[in-house]
C-alpha cells in the first residue's frame, strides 16, 4: 500500500500544474500540492503504524520471555508447586514453534521500515538485536527447568510414598477411635452425641482433604492412588449414625408434644401416620447399623408406641360412656377423671393402662354395640 501511494505521488509530481486551453489558463498548483501532501501524510501514518506495531510485537515477545523465565526459575517446594511447574514447562515447550514463527514477520517489518527510510529508535534496535540471544536464553531455561523438575520429582515421589503409608496408619487409628467412641447408646444426651459426631466429622473432612491431595500427587507420577476402604466406610457410618440420632431427636420431640396435651385433643390418625413413617426410616437405616444400641432402642420405642395405638384408639371411642369408664376404673383399681385436663397420654401410661389393653378393647366393642342398639331404638321411637 505504501509503494502504491509512492507511485501515485510520483505520477502527481510529474503532472503539469498549468494548462492553456484556447482562451483560458487552468492552474492546478494548489491542487497538486494538496494531493502530494495527502500522499505524504498517508505514507507517514502507515509507516508510523507499522513502526508502532513492530515495537509492540517486539516488546510482547521480550516480556513473555522475561515473565516466563521468572516463573520457571522458581523451584517447586511442594507437590502443588511441582504440578504447576510441570504444567508451565509443558505449555512453554508447546509454544516454542509458535514463538519462533513470529520472528521472521517481525524482521520483515523492520526491513520494510528501513526501505521506506523510517528512522528506528535505539531502544527498538537494541530489542531487535538482542532477540536471538533472548531466544537462546529462553530455550536454555526450559532445558534447565526440565532437569530441575526431574530431580525434584524423585525427591517428592519418595516423600509422597512415605506420606501415603503414614496416612494409611492415621486412617486406621481414626477408624479404631471412631468405633470405640461413637455414641452407641441412647443413654447419652443428644447434645453430647451430636457434639461427638461433629468432632469426628471434622476429623473425617480433614482426612478426606488430605486423601485428595495424595491422589493429586499420585497422578503427577502416574501412580495408582491407594484405596482407603476404612475412610469410605467411616464416611458412610457417620452419616447413618447422625441420621439415627436425628430420628431419635425428632421422635422425642413428637412424643413430648403428644404426651402433655389432653387425651381428647389427640389426633390419632396423625399419630399413626407419623409412627409409620418413623418405623420405615428406622428399618431402612437398620440394614447397616443394627448393632448400634441407639438404633435398637429407638426401634423398640416406636414399636411399643405402635402396639399401644389400638389401646389409644379404643379409649378415644366416642361410644364410651361414664359407665364404661367407671368399669375400667374398677378393673385398674385406681381413680382417674377421663374428662380432666390432667388426663394425658403420659398420665395414661403412668396408670399402667397398657396392661389392660384387652379390657379396654372389650369395653370399646361393647360400647360400640350398645350405641348401635341405642340408635336403633331411637329410630323406632321416632317412627312410632
Amino acid at each position: 500500500d505504501i509503494l502504491e501511494k509512492q507511485e501515485t505521488q510520483k505520477q502527481i509530481e510529474n503532472e503539469e500544474t498549468i494548462t492553456n486551453n484556447y482562451f483560458f489558463r487552468l492552474d492546478c498548483t494548489m491542487l497538486k500540492h494538496s494531493l502530494i501532501s495527502h500522499c505524504n501524510e498517508w505514507q507517514n501514518r502507515y509507516t508510523n503504524l507499522l513502526s508502532s506495531n513492530a515495537l509492540s510485537e517486539l516488546n510482547t515477545i521480550h516480556n513473555f520471555f522475561n515473565d516466563s523465565i521468572r516463573q520457571l526459575k522458581v523451584p517447586p517446594r511442594n507437590l502443588d508447586m511441582l504440578k504447576d511447574s510441570i504444567v508451565l514447562l509443558s505449555r512453554m515447550q508447546e509454544k516454542l514453534p509458535i514463538l519462533e514463527a513470529r520472528f521472521d514477520p517481525l524482521h520483515k517489518q523492520y526491513k520494510a521500515l528501513e526501505r521506506f527510510d523510517v528512522q528506528v529508535d535505539n531502544q527498538s534496535k537494541h530489542l531487535l538485536e538482542s532477540l536471538p540471544t533472548a531466544w537462546t536464553n529462553f530455550r536454555q531455561v526450559l532445558i534447565d527447568t526440565d532437569e530441575l523438575i526431574k530431580s525434584k520429582k524423585e525427591h517428592f515421589k519418595s516423600n509422597l510414598l512415605q506420606s501415603a503409608d503414614e496416612f494409611a496408619r492415621i486412617v486406621t487409628n481414626m477408624r479404631e477411635e471412631f468405633s470405640n467412641n461413637i455414641p452407641k447408646s441412647s443413654n447419652m444426651p443428644s447434645i453430647k452425641a451430636f457434639s461427638v459426631i461433629a468432632e469426628f466429622r471434622k476429623q473425617l473432612n480433614i482426612l478426606i482433604e488430605n486423601e485428595q491431595k495424595l491422589k493429586t500427587g499420585m497422578m503427577i507420577f502416574n501412580l495408582d492412588p491407594p484405596v482407603y476402604k476404612e475412610l469410605a466406610q467411616t464416611t458412610k457410618d457417620i452419616d447413618q449414625i447422625e441420621q439415627v440420632w436425628k430420628l431419635k431427636e425428632e421422635w422425642e420431640s413428637c412424643w413430648e408434644g403428644w404426651k402433655t396435651i389432653t387425651f381428647k385433643s389427640l389426633n390419632i390418625q396423625q399419630m399413626e401416620e407419623t409412627a409409620q413413617k418413623f418405623q420405615k426410616k428406622i428399618l431402612l437405616l437398620g440394614r447397616d447399623i443394627k448393632h448400634l444400641l441407639v438404633w435398637q432402642e429407638l426401634k423398640e420405642r416406636v414399636e411399643v408406641f405402635k402396639i399401644s395405638m389400638p389401646l389409644i384408639t379404643d379409649l378415644k371411642n366416642p361410644a364410651l360412656r361414664n359407665r364404661h369408664w367407671d368399669q375400667l376404673k374398677i378393673e385398674v383399681g385406681k381413680p382417674f377423671d377421663s374428662e380432666s385436663q390432667e388426663f394425658t397420654l403420659q398420665f395414661l401410661f403412668a396408670l399402667g393402662l397398657e396392661g389392660y389393653a384387652d379390657v379396654v378393647a372389650t369395653l370399646s366393642q361393647s360400647a360400640t354395640k350398645e350405641l348401635a342398639i341405642e340408635d336403633s331404638l331411637r329410630k323406632i321411637e321416632e317412627q312410632w
